[in-house]
């Protein structure tokens, strides 16, 4: 059994080929990229997320192979959906409807969902839910439902993002390096943007797409830290967000908004806490700014909440 997320592999593969353009993947595909995505089916949860890899091939050659995990993507396919339901429960419908009350039903059933999105990161295969789970609760094969069809709308941007990004690294020379440089990380981060973002096609859910796909690496631990060849993920936020500004899109402050969302998200997951609130700020930018630098910076004295 796969995961629910399997519906929508083709019609996702259908949308990076239109991002990228036929005549460039058909010119990659002539300087050995392989010219199929490699979906990794594993009983192991999320290992590696996505990547792209040299394989050998039957000839006694090598083709680049661009590799995603199937259990990342169905945590990102929950990702966006709770997202969308967090986020419309407590900011924009309580903007609309200041009266209103939240659905708590509606609420808690997302925080759950959430929940068993993320135990699919644990390595301990008996605290990890098993896939017929998923299909016992909201997923991408439910129809006439508006709030599935836009987390799998949403969904597909964030993969493509995901696989653009593995994709730059090809196409921007990365791999013919002896020695990865972090800052490789981010110039793939703004390719992939540019791709996608730089289209006819562009809209205020084609940003978003790319910021979840990017902020979905927030969840791999509780530290947002990179390692020796990865930048902290804050940083590489910080780096989108400044590429959407100079690209000059005018929906910013819902940008904002949806990383203090994604923060906030993050935090409640691994019971820390958050910063005090400061009855000065004015805006989702100046709010984001006050995430950012707590978490990038955090005081000696913060801890897990227990």
């Amino acid at each position: 059994m796969l995961y629910p997320i399997d519906i929508l592999f083709k019609p996702t593969l259908k949308l990076f080929e239109q991002y990228c353009g036929p005549e460039q993947l058909k010119n990659s595909i002539e300087r050995k990229l392989y010219s199929h995505l490699s979906v990794e089916v594993s009983d192991a949860g999320i290992v590696n997320i996505a990547e792209i890899k040299r394989t050998h091939v039957s000839d006694g050659g090598f083709q680049y192979k661009i590799c995603v995990n199937e259990a990342y993507c169905q945590f990102l396919w929950t990702l966006c959906y709770t997202s969308i339901i967090i986020i419309d429960e407590t900011i924009i419908r309580e903007n609309k409807e200041p009266n209103r009350n939240i659905d708590r039903n509606k609420f808690d059933k997302a925080c759950n969902m959430l929940e068993a999105g993320l135990s699919l990161f644990q390595k301990d295969e008996s605290k990890r839910l098993p896939r017929g789970y998923f299909y016992d609760m909201p997923n991408p094969q439910i129809k006439n439902d508006s709030s599935v069809n836009a987390a799998n709308n949403l969904y597909m941007i964030a993969l493509c993002y995901v696989l653009i990004h593995e994709y730059s690294h090809f196409e921007l020379g990365h791999l013919d390096k002896v020695d990865n440089e972090k800052e490789d990380e981010i110039n793939a981060d703004i390719a992939a943007y540019w791709t996608i973002c730089n289209t006819p096609h562009n809209s205020l859910q084609t940003h978003l797409g790319c910021l979840i796909g990017l902020t979905s690496l927030f969840f791999v631990d509780e530290t947002l830290e990179g390692d020796t060849c990865h930048p902290d993920i804050d940083v590489r936020l910080e780096q989108l967000l400044l590429t959407m500004e100079s690209n000059g899109v005018i929906q910013m402050e819902h940008m904002y908004m949806w990383a203090v969302s994604i923060y906030k998200i993050w935090a409640y997951y691994y019971h820390l806490d958050l910063p005090l609130n400061d009855d000065s700020i004015s805006s989702w930018k100046e709010y984001y700014e006050l995430f950012r630098s707590y978490y990038h910076n955090p005081p000696s004295s913060r801890s897990p909440l227990t």
